[in-house]
């Protein structure tokens, strides 16, 4: 395995676990009907994907895991594209 190849893991592990901890905060949030004000800027800076979230209050739980387990995934690929090009900006240089 490539030092690349390792790195991507890393990243995609990275943005698949922030949305996941992230889903956990929304659910705890919504379970005990909290007003999340600052948390949004926390969400969308970290997992730009939940900002679509909102739509998973009204599913049933197993939908709810369905959509997050999107949003993480969507998220991991984020991560993956914004740090491979920032590691091939400063090894450009």
């Amino acid at each position: 395995m490539t030092i690349e190849t390792r790195f991507a893991i890393k990243l995609a592990l990275t943005g698949f676990w922030i949305a996941m901890a992230l889903r956990t905060y929304a659910f705890y949030l919504n379970t005990h009907h909290i007003e999340a004000k600052q948390s949004i800027i926390l969400f969308l800076m970290l997992c730009p994907f939940s900002f679509g979230s909102g739509a998973f209050d009204n599913f049933s739980s197993c939908g709810a895991i369905v959509g997050w387990f999107g949003v993480a995934v969507g998220n991991a690929y984020l991560y993956v594209v914004v740090g491979r090009a920032l590691r091939a900006r400063i090894q450009s240089r």
